[in-house]
């Protein structure tokens, strides 16, 4: 095979695997924006006689053995506990001179998991399962969520450090949540939700800090100390490593009065692993998880390297020797005997082609056609006396030329917050969660 075919293949396979990598890698997510689709807006709505008094909002985390199979969500205490302290104030603002038993006999729960405007209603009795360590909850699915994806949970013992970059990500209701004047508009709440909280990927607010703190022991359970933003409506929602990896759940935020400072806290993803584990719950964790947009980076370059060696082993090597080819010999024409007693005819011998004259042949006889021969070359031996002397014939057979040869080729007294977003019908003046170590 021709070497410059080969190389012109090669350098077109090359510039087509170099423009496919640079278009994936202009139109792949990162790991931390692919992390997006693990996260989803969580609901929490307090009926009185059927009408909604109080809406509460937080963020939860996909849960699932696979990728594609969430079976769960993981999220705060908090953001789902009916009898939270702050649910029980917001209720007790919103119904006066309701008592208890009454509230108690016309009250219902409903929660509520909103993915992409679709909103998936679970039983609170049934499905809802509450810490009694962690500020953590899960929320059973009793159908698959469209368009979502199961978070990686990763080691936070290992592997992260302080300076370590993270993100935050969730449905802060500042960002996002509409301010509805009449409740009492809406047919349903399920309209009501659809209109105040939406729960697409691109309504998801992603916010970038550092570790700044590990293993921070608050009542007995570890947190992450880290400089990336929350606010309320950010509780449950996932902290990430660059990887895209979950290594907390985002919890309190701190405030100092004095200084208007503020400290973020997230539980840490090991206590979110073993809560799952006691409720023997699968979930994808960073050591069983294969694959990713990492993978698909590595392999071009491996394709790319590969056809960068073809090429060179192709450009080396060396063009084979031509064969020499030797000059074609010209035969000495021997003028053939002539019979001296007969005499003899100068004619042209008989058959088409012949232009020699024949010697030794009897006169008045005619001469046989000789055998066809290779195309002849005529020598005239110059003249005699005058006249032309008898054309001497010498045939010459060419030889066959040789093929050419072929081409080459080349610490202070803060505010603890609970960052999830609690909203009435009556607004409510600002109040302090509890009181917490000094950090």
């Amino acid at each position: 095979m021709a070497m410059r075919p080969i190389r012109s293949t090669v350098a077109i396979l090359l510039a087509l695997m170099l423009a496919l990598c640079c278009q994936t890698s202009a139109c792949a997510e990162t790991p931390v924006q692919h992390s997006r689709n693990s996260v989803v807006r969580i609901a929490l709505v307090i009926c009185y006689d059927g009408r909604p008094v109080t809406v509460g909002t937080g963020t939860g985390i996909c849960i699932g053995e696979r990728s594609g199979e969430v079976s769960c969500v993981a999220t705060n205490r908090h953001v789902v506990d009916a009898m939270d302290e702050d649910t029980l104030a917001l209720l007790a603002e919103s119904l006066p001179g309701v008592g208890m038993e009454e509230m108690a006999r016309q009250v219902s729960v409903r929660v509520f998991v909103m993915a992409g405007g679709i909103l998936y209603e679970q039983d609170y009795d049934r499905d809802v399962i509450l810490s009694d360590r962690a500020d953590l909850a899960l929320i059973r699915l009793s159908a698959p969520i469209a368009g979502r994806s199961s978070a990686v949970l990763a080691d936070s013992s290992a592997g992260l450090d302080v300076t370590d970059t993270v993100y935050a990500i969730g449905y802060p209701g500042l960002a996002d949540l509409k301010v509805i004047e009449n409740w009492a508009d809406y047919a349903s709440v399920e309209a009501l939700l659809a209109d105040m909280a939406p729960s697409g990927i691109n309504d998801l607010t992603l916010t970038q800090g550092s570790v700044s703190r590990i293993h921070v022991n608050i009542g007995g359970v570890r947190f992450l100390q880290h400089e990336a933003n929350i606010s309320p409506g950010n509780s449950g929602g996932p902290l990430v490593n660059e990887a895209g990896q979950v290594v907390g759940v985002n919890t309190h935020l701190y405030v100092d009065a004095e200084t208007a400072s503020k400290i973020q806290m997230a539980i840490e993803s090991d206590e979110l692993i073993r809560f799952l584990e006691q409720n023997r719950i699968a979930y994808l964790s960073a050591k069983d998880a294969k694959g990713g947009t990492g993978w698909m980076y590595v392999l071009f370059a491996a394709a790319a390297f590969g056809v960068l060696v073809l090429l060179a082993f192709f450009s080396r090597r060396k063009r084979p020797a031509a064969a020499s080819v030797p000059a074609a010999s010209v035969p000495t024409p021997t003028p053939p005997p002539v019979s001296t007693g007969s005499p003899v005819s100068t004619g042209s011998a008989a058959g088409a082609g012949a232009s020699a004259a024949d010697f030794g042949k009897p006169a008045g006889k005619t001469a046989s056609p000789p055998p066809p021969v290779s195309p002849s070359v005529h020598v005239h031996m110059g003249k005699v006396s005058g006249k032309p002397s008898a054309g001497i014939t010498a045939s010459f057979a060419p030889k066959a030329s040789g093929g050419s040869a072929a081409a080459s080729t080349e610490e202070s007294s803060a505010v603890g917050v609970h960052v999830s977003s609690s909203f009435s019908k009556k607004k409510k003046p600002v109040g302090e969660w509890e009181e917490h170590v000094d950090l």
